[in-house]
């Protein structure tokens, strides 16, 4: 059975959504806060990495989770 695709982010996208500059983003990523996979070369962060990441530190997102 093929189970059902989360969101993915890309960096630009997680940092919107966070309201998170990029070096930011990347430094919370390089101290394992917020799991990250490198595909070629981008970077992408899974939706439910991201909800786990609001949950345990109270950042508030804008915008929300769309589904896609």
């Amino acid at each position: 059975m093929i189970a059902e695709m989360q969101p993915i982010f890309s960096l630009d996208e997680a940092g919107r959504f966070l309201r998170m500059k990029k070096p930011s983003l990347r430094a919370r990523i390089r101290r394992g806060q917020i799991p990250a996979h490198r595909i070629g070369r981008n970077l992408l962060i899974w939706a439910d990495d991201l909800r786990r990441f609001v949950d345990r530190n109270g950042r508030q997102p804008h915008g929300g989770f769309a589904k896609r």
